[in-house]
């Protein structure tokens, strides 16, 4: 292990390590190990299941993300690795903007660096003759609470709704607003961004039916999924495939209205066919590496939309599962974005990040080791037998049974199952 600038190692968890989480998550990546000294001597992590799980609920709590964690082994002794990806969002830890310069920890004004970060937005535009009654007002008032009180410490008598907004770029000085403002939070936003609506095409009857569907990107969010799963539920052959939920349509439909590039005109377009769903966005901004473990991509250039959804608690990734990365296929990147069902009605194939994940259909009944694992880091043989009510050569048998998804690992203190490198849990 060699210490460099995307390394930081760390014998106990401490408020310095939230810091460099949020300075890799707005700058290039990096890893952190708990239970390593700064000579990258490995010492190990006392209560190592505790901690892990400690850890992984207190990041969310104050960073608001989910960040891969797992447990690592070396000579007989545990530690934690910690890998933060890029994030297209900027991301605070107590209302401060951390990132990596110089192999060195910086501070830096959330304005400020949210405004460097929305500089070259094409949804930066001012846009003239908008009627301010047509924004939604609860929309508005949710993202301005939520910010006011996480990154401005203040209340709404000492910080309105307008001053929030012109501290962060959606509304300028002589109170007009940007696009991205419009495209968010009006309720007729399509009158002022051509495009900016989403076409239902029920494609399972002789004739098609087509059904527009309008407001702000926020309102696409809530209404679209329910519309959707309703013409699915009316749908024969799809009455089967209850796996078909509603977090999985909310989850394209995201993405989709993240990605889209709103100065083109064409509309994101959901087909319904009789096996399976299609979500059309031609003109997506998309920039990709192949190489999925090396996380370097970008899948929009829509910061200031992201940076909404995410104050909103609006995220991508809403629909979880595990996914076996070794079956990805990436000379064949989906777009459009595809849902498809197998023989059982069952999702076969997964659209994420421009590639096809094979999503992994395990039993009911084996589904409590795999979150228990995805929680705690490690699962052990008695906790197996205890989940399954199993004694041990049953839950040895199952446990094989399940070697995809497991990887053993034995250790002097004791023995447990990890997930294996090549599983993929998509959470955020």
């Amino acid at each position: 292990m060699t210490d460099k600038n995307n390394i930081q190692c760390f014998l106990e968890w401490t408020d310095e390590a939230y810091k460099w989480v949020c300075a890799f998550a707005n700058t290039n990546g990096g890893k952190i190990y708990l239970g390593v000294s700064q000579d990258n001597e490995i010492v190990g992590v006392d209560e190592i299941n505790t901690q892990y799980h400690l850890i992984n609920n207190n990041i969310f709590e104050k960073l608001n993300v989910r960040i891969d964690m797992r447990i690592l082994n070396s000579s007989n002794i545990d530690y934690i690795e910690v890998s933060v990806k890029k994030f297209s969002i900027l991301l605070t830890y107590e209302g401060t903007v951390y990132k990596v310069h110089d192999d060195e920890l910086i501070a830096l004004d959330y304005e400020d660096a949210l405004n460097e970060n929305f500089k070259n937005d094409y949804l930066n535009d001012l846009v003239d003759n908008f009627n301010c009654s047509e924004i939604n007002q609860n929309h508005l008032n949710n993202f301005c609470n939520n910010i006011r009180l996480k990154v401005f410490k203040k209340n709404s008598e000492d910080f309105d709704n307008e001053q929030v907004l012109k501290k962060l770029s959606f509304m300028s000085n002589d109170n007009k607003l940007k696009l991205a403002t419009i495209l968010l939070f009006s309720k007729e936003a399509h009158k002022y961004v051509t495009g900016a609506y989403i076409r239902v095409t029920d494609c399972t009857k002789d004739k098609n039916n087509v059904f527009n569907l309008y407001g702000s990107i926020i309102d696409l969010i809530e209404n679209t999924p329910s519309f959707v799963l309703n013409l699915l539920k009316s749908n024969t052959l799809f009455k089967k495939a209850n796996c078909i939920s509603i977090d999985v349509i909310t989850e394209l439909i995201i993405n989709a209205l993240s990605h889209k590039k709103y100065t083109d005109s064409t509309p994101i377009e959901i087909k319904i066919y009789k096996d399976n769903i299609e979500f059309c966005n031609p003109y997506v901004n998309r920039k990709a590496n192949t190489n999925l473990f090396n996380e370097v991509i970008d899948t929009s250039t829509n910061h200031m939309i992201e940076t909404v959804l995410f104050w909103l608690n609006i995220k991508k990734c809403k629909h979880t599962g595990l996914y076996n990365t070794s079956k990805v296929n990436f000379e064949n990147k989906l777009l459009p974005l595809v849902v498809e069902l197998d023989t059982q009605y069952k999702v076969k194939y997964f659209s994420i990040i421009n590639a096809q994940l094979d999503f992994l259909n395990i039993n009911t009944e084996y589904h409590q080791l795999v979150e228990h694992t995805l929680q705690a880091g490690t699962i052990n043989k008695k906790e197996v037998q205890s989940m399954l009510g199993a004694n041990t050569v049953k839950s040895n048998a199952i446990m094989r049974k399940l070697s995809h998804i497991f990887q053993f690992v034995e250790s002097y203190k004791n023995s447990y199952y990890i997930l294996n490198s090549n599983i993929i849990y998509i959470s955020e």
